[in-house]
């Protein structure tokens, strides 16, 4: 299921991360059609400005042409447009062609740029077409990898919907034969009740038949005459039926005490496994905690105590339950704690020591508020003013400081001696902070020690007690 479930999440992110390239790719085409288009429209200025300058050269405005060589002054100056309509069309061209080049020979260069712009032109409709093409080829792609991914993701869909099917058709299999097995179990317990009630009923009644035989047997006259009949016989039988049924009894009863006895020496055994158990748990803690003390962050201190304690709930007791819990929530507090050195390591705030400057500016913080409370409850401003000097010198003067802000609160540019001492306090704080939850630890530990003692005592006696009142019970049911 969670396979599935992983496979249909990657085939959202494909499908997502496809359809962004589609948008990008669409987004570049448009992009590039509209710069395109603006070249082409620039393309077809420059080409009209072209041909306007072109026609403009060729015929100008104002005054008609010079003379040129080889023709009259006064008949070309007076009659330009007749003397050249008495030449042929081709005299007339290259006479034309002619002064051009001579008037403007850019004209030339001009004209001949318009059909490499209009090549140009040409050039990049093929390669605007190309790019539609790619465009259109790639948009096709996307779309068949889209459809495709689709697909996959529906058929995924449909195997995590037949598997949460399956499942859900396995948990009300499993909660019916759970229901199912409670009712076996509470019909077993009724049946071995009955069987043990007509146990002790058969046994009774077979017992009082075997009384009734015996009283037969004694009541019934002898057969034998003479001087061999035995005298006074008549409750021998009788005696002997008690007799057997009370060795009987015996032996039974001093079976049960046998059992007794052994189940509660197994269980002696097995509490005081469990009290040693926890006292080698206690000596494994410290050892931790002095290794953590001693050594660095990256030294390995072994399992947390959690993962060594019993989990039994037979053998478990009150105070071993509140330890337990105790040492569930000391291993959530360590890895938050291994969280916040690794996040202050990353973040250049942590040393090579197991504590970082980070926690180390945040206990001044914590010296500092209490300091002040004390100030506060002296009323006295100077009192104050000295409470206050201290706590600054505790942290390191950087609570105005930038350094203080990232949480390092350790800036460069001081004295490394005043760091040295800051960083001495800090430590010291750390140490006594340990030692007292070491006293705390060990204090709590004694209480419950103390309390289990106790509660050992007292079922003990409670053990003997029922004992004593079950052999007076089956001395009384038995008469």
């Amino acid at each position: 299921m969670q396979a599935l479930e992983r496979r249909l999440q990657e085939l959202e992110r494909g499908r997502q991360e496809l359809g962004e390239e589609f948008i990008i790719l669409k987004s570049n085409y448009l992009a590039l059609g509209r710069e395109l288009d603006k070249e082409v429209m620039r393309n077809e200025e420059l080409t009209q400005e072209l041909l306007s300058l072109a026609k403009g050269s060729s015929h100008p405005p104002g005054s008609a042409h010079p003379s040129c060589p080889g023709l009259g002054g006064g008949g070309a100056a007076g009659h330009p447009r007749s003397a050249r309509r008495g030449k042929p069309e081709d005299a007339a061209a290259s006479e034309h062609e002619q002064q051009e080049l001579q008037r403007n020979p850019s004209a030339s260069s001009s004209s001949s740029f318009v059909p490499q712009l209009l090549g140009n032109q040409d050039h990049i409709k093929v390669e605007l077409e190309k790019l539609k093409k790619t465009h259109d080829e790639q948009q096709q792609k996307l779309e068949e990898r889209v459809l495709a991914l689709g697909k996959e993701l529906q058929e995924a869909k449909g195997a995590a919907g037949d598997s949460r099917h399956r499942l859900a058709q396995q948990s009300a299999v499993l909660l019916t034969s759970q229901s199912q097995l409670r009712e076996v179990e509470a019909e077993n317990s009724r049946l071995q009740l009955q069987l043990k009630e007509l146990n002790e009923e058969y046994r009774s009644r077979l017992a009082q038949h075997i009384r009734d035989l015996a009283n037969y047997m004694d009541s019934k006259p002898s057969s034998v005459t003479g001087p061999s009949r035995a005298p006074a016989g008549h409750a021998a039988m009788k005696n002997f039926v008690d007799s057997m049924l009370g060795d009987i009894r015996a032996s039974y009863r001093s079976r049960e005490e046998q059992l007794a006895r052994a189940a509660r020496g197994y269980k002696k055994r097995m509490k005081d496994l469990a009290k040693k158990h926890e006292n080698l748990l206690i000596a494994y803690g410290l050892q931790r905690e002095q290794i953590r003390t001693l050594g660095t962050s990256a030294m390995d201190c072994g399992p947390a105590e959690l993962h060594l304690s019993i989990t039994d709930p037979e053998l478990l007791s009150n105070s071993s339950r509140e330890l337990n819990r105790l040492r569930h929530e000391k291993a959530k507090l360590e890895t938050q704690l291994q969280e916040l050195q690794q996040v202050g390591r990353e973040l250049g705030l942590g040393g090579k020591g197991p504590i970082s400057p980070f926690l180390k500016a945040f206990v001044g913080l914590v010296r500092l508020e209490k300091l002040s409370q004390i100030s506060e409850s002296n009323h006295s401003p100077n009192t104050a003013k000295a409470a206050t000097e201290p706590a600054q010198g505790e942290t390191g003067q950087s609570l105005e400081q930038p350094g203080m802000v990232e949480g390092a609160g350790f800036v460069s540019g001081h004295d490394p001696n005043e760091l040295f001492c800051h960083r001495q306090l800090d430590e010291e704080g750390w140490a006594e902070v340990r030692k007292k939850l070491r006293e705390f630890t060990l204090n709590t530990q004694e209480d419950l020690e103390q309390q289990r003692s106790q509660l050992l005592t007292r079922a003990v006696a409670a053990e003997e007690q029922v004992s004593e009142l079950q052999g007076y019970i089956d001395q009384h049911l038995a008469r």
